[in-house]
């Protein structure tokens, strides 16, 4: 049963209303009927009823009629036509005369009041004539009023809120327009100094202005330092002043690596090589903190280890992130979708027991999934949202906008996967994807994309060095400071002498101490560190720092009774090997460069020695003497006794010797 009109206090029953429902009247409205007409005949309502139950007959009073909804304005309206006295339906009219209805300017209401039986109430019907009703023109406008904001910081602009405007009619009628209006103030932007504004209200091509006395007050401004690895950074052009208890609005440009420590993001405070994140660290604007004094924001920098796999994850156990749809045998969906079947990827995942693939077959389309009524939306940046189109095989497709969900449902083995809209599932034959009706053929199964990226060594400065020795293979230098460092992408080494060869000792932590020497070896022509607190002490390290440079000591500031070695190449050998040899005759004392190390030892440890080589240590050769007759019996390389050694390789007591 249709109506165009609401009834209060009712018992609806199939193809009638039943009111008043109860002793209390019931109330049909008639809402915005008579908006914006001028009624020019009379207004005849139509009333469709009947009796119902026991009781007397409805009387003139049962109908009466008001101008607005909530009856509180009656108006008079004459009957014709008879009541109903019977189950039998009949049509008393109301008629509301024209100069009457002058008064309806948008409800009609009817007061259905119980006087006897109840009322069989089927329709209600209202004819009259109108002319479309000429609007009141807009002869002005008026602003009152006091602002609720009277006192600004400078450079905030007036805010109008608690100012009215009430627009009067040539009609004589007025109505508040502030929420139409436009606002334009005198001056824009406030500043030291100004006392008021003269704020210009506009509507419908009518202003008025009024003067409103402000404070204008002085803000606290703060200054902003941008620092790279210890240097003022301004790439980007960022926010260099900021208002107190504003953020940042423009961060700079992120800047480059360094060496192997990546850009994490920025802090408010100088970072030394700690192996969490700071309590301070942001990449957006929106993070920032509050500024509240003069600030300096340090780019961190930070170790990276790890890397993005693929876990396959079941059906029940999906939730939003990135990931792939894959076959039984581990093809990946690739995004192309031929006659409504989506296609897979000429390789397969290969995942290990735990269910983890270190990376995708080529191909691969990422979906992202995202929650949505109670399942997820898949979809992918240049293709759209994956949905079906019908629930029967040939009705996948790619869609712009975000319509359906998919769903998990439980089912046989691993469950289905189905499009809401139609109940379309979503499975696998022979390496496509497909639509069907039922859950036909095979299971898909998702892989969801996570990390295992982890990060440490987080600090806010930190330092390159050339590594320009080489040894045919790897890059090598010494190195000291008068701080504790940690190196990232470099091996460190304490370096010690036993018997004839040199013994290199790997410091696993990477951290040297402040005034110790090392010897630095990497694949790369560089070895990145950052400054640290403290490191522990290098135990059996001969290696002494040349933090300044200056002349040659042993550990303890003395000379006599010792020889020292420098980090160069043997030049009189056949092969220039790098490794530790006389800086000058005898091992006697040299001036040693600011930042690296030498290796000082006992001379009566290293009788006649000039050098170690570094070159072929997992071959032996560990020593350069400036004689062999002394030390045995000497051969050759072709293994011919030999009674005196010259320059070149020998055998010296199973041995191999360079000999200069």
């Amino acid at each position: 049963m249709k109506k165009d009109w609401t009834l209060t206090n009712y018992t609806p029953k199939g193809d009638y209303y039943l009111v008043p429902s109860g002793t209390n009247p019931s109330v049909a409205t008639l809402s915005g009927i008579f908006k914006d007409k001028k009624v020019t005949s009379d207004v005849v309502v139509t009333i469709n009823c009947a009796t119902y139950g026991s009781g007397t007959n409805p009387k003139a009073q049962t109908f009466t009629f008001y101008t607005t909804t909530d009856c509180s304005s009656q108006i008079s309206a004459t009957q014709s036509g008879k009541l109903p006295t019977t189950s039998s339906y009949t049509s008393p009219i109301y008629t509301i005369s024209k100069e009457d209805a002058t008064s309806l300017l948008n409800d009609l209401a009817i007061k259905i009041t119980k006087t006897g039986r109840q009322i069989r109430l089927k329709s209600i019907g209202v004819k009259f004539s109108y002319e479309a009703a000429s609007a009141a023109s807009l002869t002005s406008i008026a602003v009152s009023g006091t602002p609720t904001k009277a006192t600004y910081k400078e450079g905030e602009a007036f805010d109008p809120t608690g100012l009215v405007v009430t627009a009067t009619y040539d009609d004589e009628s007025t109505k508040v327009v502030t929420d139409d209006v436009k606002w334009a103030c005198t001056p824009e932007t406030l500043t030291l100094g100004i006392t008021e504004v003269n704020v210009t209200a506009s509507y419908g091509e009518k202003t008025a202005s009024k003067t409103v006395a402000v404070t204008v007050t002085e803000v606290q401004k703060y200054n902003v330092t941008w620092n790279v690895n210890g240097k003022v950074y301004t790439e980007g052009a960022p926010t260099t002043e900021v208002v107190e208890g504003e953020k940042v609005e423009v961060l700079p440009t992120a800047p480059s690596s360094i060496g192997g420590l990546v850009f994490m993001g920025w802090t408010n405070e100088v970072v030394t090589s700690q192996e969490t994140a700071p309590a301070v660290l942001f990449t957006s604007a929106a993070d920032a903190p509050a500024v509240t004094a003069d600030v300096t924001y340090y780019a961190v920098f930070a170790s990276q280890s790890g890397s993005m796999k693929w876990k396959k994850v079941s059906l029940a156990n999906v939730d939003e992130g990135i990931y792939a749809l894959i076959t039984p045998d581990g093809h990946a969906f690739n995004g192309k979708i031929a006659s409504g079947h989506g296609q897979a990827t000429a390789d397969a995942f290969v995942f290990d027991k735990s269910g983890v693939a270190a990376s995708a077959p080529k191909g691969t389309l990422e979906i992202i999934l995202s929650a949505k009524a109670g399942g997820y939306t898949m979809f992918n940046a240049d293709k759209g949202y994956l949905y079906a189109k019908d629930a029967k095989s040939g009705n996948l497709a790619w869609n712009t906008k975000k319509s359906g969900n998919w769903l998990y449902k439980e089912g046989k083995k691993e469950g289905i996967w189905s499009y809401n809209s139609n109940n379309a599932y979503l499975r696998c034959y022979e390496n496509t994807f497909r639509t069907y009706s039922y859950g036909a053929y095979d299971s898909i199964s998702f892989v969801k994309k996570v990390s295992d990226i982890s990060y440490s060594n987080y600090t806010t400065s930190a330092e390159t060095l050339p590594l320009r020795a080489f040894d045919g293979k790897n890059h090598f230098a010494t190195f000291s400071s008068d701080k504790a460092v940690k190196f990232v992408d470099a091996t460190v080494y304490a370096v010690g002498v036993n018997d004839d060869r040199l013994i290199l000792t790997e410091v696993e932590s990477k951290q040297v101490p402040a005034n110790t020497g090392v010897l630095l070896k990497s694949a790369g022509t560089e070895a990145t560190y950052s400054v640290i607190g403290s490191a522990p002490a290098i135990e059996n390290n001969l290696l002494c720092a040349s933090v300044e440079e200056g002349q040659t000591t042993a550990a303890d500031g003395t000379t006599e009774g010792y020889s020292f070695f420098k980090l160069s190449y043997n030049q009189a050998g056949e092969n220039e090997k790098l490794g530790f040899y006389w800086a000058k005759e005898n091992g006697a004392p040299f001036v040693s460069k600011a930042g690296l190390a030498y290796l000082a030892v006992k001379t009566a440890d290293v009788a006649a020695v000039k050098g170690f080589s570094l070159f072929d240590m997992e071959t032996g050769i560990s020593k350069v003497s400036g004689s062999a007759a002394g030390n045995g019996v000497i051969y050759d390389l072709q293994g011919r006794r030999v009674e005196r050694a010259v320059r070149g390789l020998y055998i010296v007591n199973g041995r191999k010797v360079m000999v200069k």
